[in-house]
């Protein structure tokens, strides 16, 4: 039995913290012991129910929770840190510096690169690190292209729990979804869901959508999500006279949009990976997206969706014309990537994945993975 603590020291419910979830329960069905390091008043600490240490947030309490830490690992013999966000990449290494003997595991699951200075390269370069976690084949590219050795680097993708639905509950969603904005039930919906900031590029996604109206592609839209750039978006909205998108805001009901959908929209800048595609997906709905980041090893072009470039508008436009336009390209596509999801994106493969991990830190062997 490992007893791994996760470090983890985001506030809200996004993409890492539900494959931290993930990940918890399934190491515990394998008979491992989880453990929690979060702030008190984290979104995931809400939905965990896992013994806990209390993490201080600001940086004046940094040194406060190193030893916090230290006293837990102690308490609780723990076997392996894994370190789930850049900050707690820091404290773990502090911690490592105290107990030399305690395995230290990074997930990584953003693709921009680190910075040059010397901050990050003895941060990113630290012999304290044993092993990197990748959620994506680009992630890691991106790390050994910056300098971390290759053999401390392995990629085990995210993961998303199975989603069965039948042809019959996803038209419900959908005329659900119709009856709410007061659209008709015959025409295509197109989705996008996430948090409104420059990383999920809203702006070439509104843009893409005023080319569908040029060229007098009947369609309805909508954008779930809130953030900073929710101004700019009403303010483009307006600008573009786009009556045909719906913000909808903050939504507990992800899945049941992506059933409503028949096409997904995701332009993003950059991405670690995107669970919110591999939903989509597993529901064998198309994806129109950017060739970023993890993202091409989901959305394959013509394979599994259609990918433009970082900022494209128009191509991201015309992307989605030929999905409206092309049912039988949106089943093939949609087919396509729900096997994809199925054979290499599944919950009990990112478990064993990381298992693998913690084991072969714990012998000291390099991850073949």
């Amino acid at each position: 039995m490992l007893k791994i603590l996760h470090l983890d020291t985001e506030l809200t419910w996004r993409g890492g913290e539900r494959q931290i979830s993930l990940l918890c329960h399934g190491l515990k069905n394998h008979g491992h012991e989880c453990y929690l390091g979060t702030p008190r008043d984290s979104a995931l600490r809400a939905k965990l129910s896992l013994q806990s240490l209390d993490l201080d947030r600001g940086s004046l309490k940094f040194y406060a929770n190193i030893k916090k830490i230290i006293h837990f690992v102690k308490e609780h013999q723990i076997d392996i840190l894994d370190a789930h966000t850049s900050k707690t990449h820091s404290l773990a290494l502090m911690v490592k510096k105290k107990l030399p003997s305690l395995k230290l595991v990074v997930h990584r699951r953003v693709d921009f690169l680190p910075s040059k200075g010397l901050i990050s390269r003895l941060k990113y370069q630290n012999q304290g690190v044993d092993h990197y976690v990748a959620i994506s084949k680009a992630i890691a590219l991106g790390l050994t292209d910056w300098g971390v050795a290759k053999d401390k680097v392995s990629v085990v993708h995210s993961a998303v729990p199975e989603i069965q639905a039948s042809k019959g509950q996803m038209n419900t969603a959908k005329a659900r979804l119709c009856f709410a904005e007061n659209w008709p039930v015959d025409l295509p919906i197109i989705g996008n869901i996430g948090y409104l900031t420059p990383q999920k590029d809203h702006l070439t996604f509104l843009a893409g959508l005023a080319e569908l109206k040029k060229s007098n592609t009947p369609f309805r839209a909508f954008i779930a999500g809130d953030g900073e750039l929710l101004g700019k978006v009403q303010a483009q909205k307006k600008a573009l006279g786009l009556e045909e998108l719906s913000l909808l805001g903050v939504r507990n009901d992800p899945i049941e949009l992506l059933k409503a959908c028949d096409i997904l929209a995701m332009p993003s800048r950059f991405e670690g990976l995107g669970t919110t595609i591999l939903d989509a997906l597993q529901l064998a709905k198309p994806v129109a997206a950017t060739a970023v980041g993890g993202i091409p090893e989901m959305v394959i072009h013509e394979q599994t969706g259609l990918l433009c470039p970082v900022g494209d508008g128009k191509m991201h436009g015309q992307q989605l014309e030929r999905l409206i336009k092309n049912p039988n390209l949106r089943h093939r596509l949609g087919q396509s990537g729900q096997k994809l999801v199925k054979e290499g994106f599944s919950v009990d493969s990112m478990v064993a994945g990381n298992a693998a991990v913690y084991q072969a830190v714990l012998s000291g062997k390099v991850p073949s993975l």
